[in-house]
């Protein structure tokens, strides 16, 4: 018997599932919530969800009972979105950076600004400065046309601003307790409280897996191994969707490099997905700032070095002086960018189609890759947030060092002290060329490492069922699929080979899974989920919960 055709795993068949959801945040609930969506936002236009509301409500025909999918929610912390929770509480995220049309809610685009206006909570949004623009008339649009020598980002601005006026109440930001109110709305309506259950997955495989109690031998199924409550915990899946982040593989650079402790029980190097020469999240003197969201703020520091450009940095730098930092140093490699999102605005303005085709329609996925940074382009922090900075500048208690790199950083345990000697090109005086800088402790504030090979769970599944990786990222399908053979999907950064730059934040999060949706209910028509689920009225039921069915609510009660 082949290795694709081996039982892998038996399991119970309370522990035997149509879809599990690894991970249990933003994007984990978008997919949840549009499986149980019978009328997406994507397939119905405003007039149809008023008709269809209209009869639903006032219609005596009885809905037809159908047959939930069997879900769950994997996760190691439990509950939905709970390191999104921590994380915005340990940063002290008042606001957040999306605009209001980036959410989990699969049934109207515009759901978070009609929760927000129905709870009277406008109080919480805050615009988005110097992105609504007027358009321009014919005679500006005709001048700026006469201009010679106009490079193409000026050519594309002849046109008019990239977002129009009326356009305006979604670039607004959503207070951080107005967005989790209104999770915790999607939640409830779609009956999602009871799904997730406390987990750490620490191995997946694809094969036959047995339920013991039926008749049938086995289904081509996941076979998951999770670590639950201190005991191993053996679940299985028919589908399986991936929504873990970046995998928690901090990225620190190479000069913070303690040896790593070894655990004395298995003898191998914590963390062993960084390698074994890797810098340690956490460690005497420093840490990554993923750290600080399970850790309390380092006490008795008076000097601070904070590495990195992004808006994370720059949070850390309001949270270190709010917990009585006298001085801090922002580290910069490049220049300080400032913008209201993380990408573009032409991938979110009126010309995102244009800047999408460009992207879907290049068949190299290096190439893709390129588009996704050059869309990024790098770290970048919103504009209230500089202005925060540029106070604590005026204030002395901030010196913003950019076009700076380490040279070389030494520890010395005795004094507590970091000698760090960089390399600048900073225009402040006496900041530029070589110079040596004395901190008490330094956080990494550099983000995480895309990279789908050092997930250790996924190791097996590699081995047997291999995927193309370019830069990190796996090569699958459009319909975010590992394979055509293999229903395991990806959302969050891993797909962004196929969604594009903004698949890493709530931007990716509905049209990830309206596709995976949608491969769902193709894969329910082709029968390729056999087996248990194969009964005619159930997979029927399947069909209708996870597309819709468009007539149903026009039937006439024909026997009235």
């Amino acid at each position: 018997m082949s290795a694709l055709h081996s039982i892998c795993q038996a399991v119970e068949p309370e522990d035997f599932y149509d879809l599990i959801i690894v991970g249990a945040g933003p994007h984990a609930l978008a997919v949840a919530a549009r499986l149980y969506e019978e009328t997406p936002s994507s397939l119905y236009t405003d007039v149809e969800h008023q008709r269809l509301h209209w009869l639903r409500r006032y219609s005596t025909v009885p809905c037809r009972a159908c047959a939930p999918p069997r879900v769950l929610v994997l996760d190691r912390l439990g509950g939905w979105m709970t390191q999104w929770d921590r994380q915005f509480k340990a940063y002290d995220i008042k606001h957040l950076r999306s605009p209001m049309f980036f959410h989990p809610d699969p049934r109207d685009l515009d759901s978070l600004v009609a929760y927000a206006e129905a709870e009277g909570r406008q109080a919480e949004l805050v615009e988005i400065n110097g992105v609504v623009g007027k358009e321009l008339s014919k005679h500006c649009r005709k001048c700026r046309q006469k201009n010679k020598g106009k490079s193409a980002i000026t050519r594309r601005q002849s046109l008019g601003v990239a977002v129009n006026e009326r356009s305006r109440q979604d670039y607004f930001t959503p207070s951080t307790k107005l967005f989790r109110d209104f999770c915790d709305d999607v939640i409830s309506r779609y009956r999602l409280e009871n799904f997730v259950q406390q987990g750490t997955v620490t191995e997946v495989r694809y094969g036959h897996v047995h339920i013991k109690s039926e008749k049938h031998l086995s289904h081509d199924a996941f076979a998951l191994t999770v670590e639950q409550n201190g005991q191993t915990v053996h679940f299985g899946s028919r589908a399986l969707v991936l929504a873990t982040g970046a995998g928690a593989i901090p990225s620190i650079p190479s000069v913070l490099n303690p040896t790593p402790k070894r655990n004395r029980a298995t003898k191998h190097t914590q963390h062993t997905q960084h390698g074994p020469n890797s810098p340690l999240p956490q460690h005497e003197g420093y840490c990554h700032s993923s750290a600080l969201v399970t850790k309390p703020f380092p006490q008795n520091v008076r000097t601070l070095a904070i590495i990195g450009g992004g808006l994370t940095s720059a949070q850390i730098v309001n949270l270190a002086l709010k917990h009585g930092v006298k001085k801090v140093f922002l580290l910069c490699r490049s220049h300080l960018k400032v913008k209201p999102f993380d990408v573009d605005l032409d991938w979110l303005g009126k010309y995102q189609n244009v800047q999408k085709m460009a992207f879907w329609q290049e068949d190299d996925p290096e190439a893709r890759v390129k588009q996704i940074r050059g869309a990024r382009n790098g770290g970048s922090i919103t504009p209230p947030y500089h202005k925060i900075l540029k106070e604590h500048v005026k204030g002395g208690k901030l010196e913003i060092l950019t076009e700076t790199e380490i040279q070389a950083a030494a520890w010395d345990p005795k004094q507590k002290r970091w000698q760090l000697e960089l390399m600048s090109k900073c225009t402040l005086p006496n900041h530029s060329g070589n110079m040596s800088l004395q901190v008490d402790y330094i956080v990494s504030a550099t983000g995480s490492t895309m990279s789908i090979e050092s997930l250790p769970f996924l190791q097996n599944l590699q081995a047997s069922h291999p995927v193309g990786v370019v830069c990190g990222f796996p090569h699958i399908t459009d319909d975010l699929q590992w394979n055509e053979e293999v229903p395991l999907f990806m959302v969050g950064g891993y797909a962004a080979l196929q969604l594009g730059p903004g698949a890493f934040n709530l931007a990716g999060s509905r049209e990830a899974a309206e596709r995976i949706a949608n491969r769902l209910n193709v894969l329910w028509k082709e029968s390729v989920f056999a087996g248990a689920s194969a009964d005619a009225d159930y997979r029927n039921a399947m069909e209708e919960l996870v597309v819709g069915n468009r007539y149903a609510a026009f039937a006439e009660d024909i026997t009235a």
